[in-house]
Parts: C-alpha cells; sequence; structure tokens
C-alpha cells in the first residue's frame, strides 16, 4: 500500500501505523521524498473525481429520521461551508469538525446543456444516503460500513436534467461505536466518515 501524504501548512508531525483489531506487525516501510514536477497522487487528465462540496453543519444522530428532515433543517441554515481538496479524492469529513459524532448533508450543483445519464462511481465509510433532485437513489442505512474505501465500489446512474441538478451525500460516521474518538497519539479522532465520488460518461 502506497499513501501519498497531502500537503499542509505542517512542517513536521508524526507518523502512526497501528490496528483496532488485535496485535499487528509492520514491516518495510520507506519514506522517500518525491521527484520534482509532481506527486503520484497528482490530479490526472480529464479528472473526474467529485471533491468540491457544500457540507452543512452537524445534525444528531439517528438516522431513523425521515431523510427530508435532514434536507429541511439543512436547507434553513446559512452556515453552509464550501470544501475542495484537490489534492486529495476523498472528502474526509473528519477534516471539518472538532467533533465529527453526527450526521452531515454534502450537496454539489451539476449543470449540464442537454438531458443526460452518467455513472456515478462510489463508496462511503458509515452510513450514506445520496439524493438526486430530491428523489433518493442509493440508501445504505440499515448497518455500518466499516472496510476501507474504493473508488468504484458501488455505482449508480444519474438522470440529469437540462440546467441545474442537485446531487446531496446524507452522511454518518463512526460515532455509535467511538462517541467520543478514538485516542491516537492523545488525540481523540473518528476513522470512518466521508466518501469518494466520481461522474463518468455512460458508454
Amino acid at each position: 500500500m502506497d499513501v501519498t501524504l497531502l500537503n499542509t501548512g505542517s512542517s513536521g508531525g508524526n507518523l502512526l501505523l497501528r490496528s483496532l483489531f488485535g496485535p499487528s506487525y509492520f514491516a518495510n516501510i520507506t519514506v522517500e521524498a518525491l521527484p520534482d514536477g509532481g506527486t503520484s497522487g497528482a490530479i490526472k487528465p480529464n479528472d473526474t473525481f467529485l471533491r468540491d462540496w457544500e457540507i452543512s453543519r452537524q445534525f444528531p444522530r439517528g438516522t431513523e429520521k425521515d431523510f427530508r428532515y435532514f434536507l429541511k433543517e439543512a436547507g434553513k441554515s446559512n452556515k453552509w461551508q464550501n470544501i475542495n481538496d484537490p489534492d486529495d479524492d476523498y472528502v474526509n469529513l473528519c477534516r471539518y469538525f472538532e467533533h465529527p459524532d453526527g450526521i452531515v448533508v454534502s450537496r454539489k450543483g451539476i449543470n449540464t446543456s442537454a438531458p443526460t445519464r452518467k455513472n456515478l462511481h462510489f463508496d462511503f465509510g458509515g452510513k450514506l444516503r445520496i439524493l438526486l433532485n430530491g428523489e433518493e437513489i442509493f440508501n445504505y442505512s440499515r448497518k455500518y460500513k466499516f472496510e476501507r474505501t474504493f473508488d468504484g465500489t458501488f455505482s449508480v446512474a444519474l438522470d440529469l436534467k437540462k440546467g441545474n441538478n442537485q446531487l446531496v451525500f446524507i452522511t454518518e460516521g463512526d460515532a455509535a461505536f467511538f462517541p467520543n474518538g478514538w485516542n491516537a497519539m492523545g488525540r481523540l479522532q473518528h476513522q470512518n466518515w466521508g466518501f469518494i465520488a466520481r461522474l463518468e460518461e455512460m458508454k
């Protein structure tokens, strides 16, 4: 497994390797300087990952509520935050909340010049509901998904209308299992909250 470290304002730090599920052994770990001219994780030509979103404030956990409740409450707020990390395909919601323990609505506008159909490839941690123009098109909220996140694990067709379309992800992380977070190097952290999403033209 190769891990590309993101560019941040930090000049140093620590690297932690651990497992939550019993004794683990790590070997053959190297850290190398990247050559000039870019990183192995640089944005590719024709990149179609969705990184720029607006995210709502956190709402109390409890996905037994109808998704329209969260849409209504998020819609009444003017506290949407714009996010966009071009160095990372994964939308890591833990970066944006000091105590990530609730439910967040993420929305993105998609504008098309004519009605079209596209594939949405995605994966996520925790729970996820996806809506397109107010209609639910994907629902994984009966249990939690804690596996590693990969591009293209799930796919769904998007029937986009001419003009503005709104894509919405309603997500919940792992706070039901780790209410205050997992203590890693003296800092409470939540592990599985976020998603990866990419649009592809229908073939």
